[in-house]
């Protein structure tokens, strides 16, 4: 992790001197490992059990493969021939080599090891290795989550082994591994494209239950999105509790643990019973239901779809978007318009004593105010030319209505 944080951010001069430090600490922490990997000792029993940050006993080849992964990115960073003699004397040893199998488990390995063999500086005979591996399993696909598929009546089909605590990360890191290898030129980019779209899809309410996967999404455009989740700070019984019936809900944008066919209360239906992809249930009320087996949010399933998602976002300035209109569950529809604008912002369907909130691409708030009358335009004249969003909240409404619009 240090390793590759190291090599990402020394692309920026501003970090240039943390990127050193990230550096410098990897290969202290391999130079520390590396004996006892040699020796066969590594440590696997060091966890006392109490609930930390996950569970932080891994087994020998999973520290094997951590400490390739490492030597891939300090190789690159360093340009030191010890690291590139560690990669080439033990890849053969990783599942993607010694199996074939290239699954979403390892993302981490799987992204060092293309990088190493398509960078020109490593070992020839392991670059050519993991390459026609990389290959073979793309192009066969014998488990069939590479490219587009039928098989899915949401189309967003996975394995059913990957179904269990956490399906979020899984789903999200299918599609991850189908944009790994469209940068790496192997296979059918159309078809993996398809499928990772799809996959992300499945994320904002292509889905058996007809959900967005991410906590309290009404203001940004779902009529469904999660309403509870697991986690200490949005309680059940709090102000944070749920997206609808509390005064607050839970802040926006979390990703939730998804489908849990695995889920260990027999006598709470559903989740329990049920078809993989309908192992879900908006709760979380904790033991002695269990909740978080399902609702629970974790870093690692917000990286993962975050990491989708970024796929599918472009960083171009939009220099026009239309018309725009703002709905909240099926309510009557609001104009507005012009958008791009450049001085008066008209909106039509309005209510008297609508707030109106106006925030930046970076969420701060420029501008509120309280729409008196329904005639009356919004003077944009003195705001700076950008991105925006509008938000607006009717008298009496729950939810927001909110839209971008562009200031010329």
């Amino acid at each position: 992790m240090l390793a590759r944080a190291a090599l990402t951010l020394a692309e920026f001069p501003s970090l240039a001197a943390y990127a050193d430090n990230l550096r410098s600490t990897a290969e202290q922490c391999f130079a520390y490992t590396l004996p006892f990997y040699n020796s066969g000792t590594l440590e696997t029993g060091c966890d006392n059990g109490e609930i930390i940050a996950g569970d932080a006993d891994m087994p020998p080849d999973v520290q094997r493969d951590w400490l390739v992964t490492a030597a891939i990115y300090l190789f690159e960073l360093t340009g030191d021939p010890s690291y590139n003699l560690f990669v080439a004397s033990n890849y053969n040893l990783t599942e993607p080599i010694a199996s074939g199998f290239w699954g979403v488990y390892r993302m981490d390995l799987n992204e060092a090891m293309l990088r190493y063999a398509q960078s020109g500086n490593g070992d020839p005979a392991a670059s050519a290795a993991i390459l026609s591996a990389a290959s073979n399993e793309v192009l066969g696909n014998f488990n069939g989550y590479f490219g587009w598929v039928e098989t899915d009546l949401y189309r967003s089909q996975i394995p059913e082994w990957s179904y269990h605590w956490g399906s979020s990360k899984s789903i999200a890191e299918y599609g991850n591994i189908n944009e790994l290898f469209i940068r790496a030129g192997i296979g059918d980019a159309a078809s993996l494209k398809r499928k990772s779209a799809e996959l992300l899809h499945y994320f904002h309410g292509v889905n058996p239950i007809g959900i967005v996967y991410l906590s309290n999404m009404y203001d940004y455009g779902a009529d469904r999105s999660v309403n509870e989740i697991y986690h200490t700070w949005f309680a059940d019984g709090t102000d944070y509790d749920n997206a609808l019936t509390s005064p607050l809900g839970p802040a926006p944008g979390y990703v939730s643990g998804g489908p849990n066919p695995d889920f260990t209360v027999s006598s709470l239906v559903p989740p329990y019973g049920q078809p993989d992809q309908k192992s879900y249930l908006d709760f979380n009320t904790s033991w002695p239901d269990n909740s978080w087996e399902i609702s629970e949010p974790a870093i690692y399933y917000q990286a993962s779809y975050l990491r989708l998602l970024s796929n599918f976002v472009s960083s171009q300035v939009l220099t026009g978007t239309g018309d725009s209109f703002l709905t909240q569950n099926h309510e009557t529809k609001v104009l507005l318009y012009p958008n791009p604008v450049k001085d008066m912002l008209y909106m039509r369907g309005l209510a008297a004593g609508s707030e109106i909130q106006i925030m930046n691409i970076a969420g701060q708030t420029v501008s509120k105010s309280r729409q008196i009358s329904v005639d009356i335009p919004l003077d944009l004249s003195k705001l700076s030319a950008g991105i925006y969003l509008l938000r607006i909240k009717e008298p009496g409404a729950k939810k927001h209505r909110i839209a971008r619009f562009i200031k010329l």
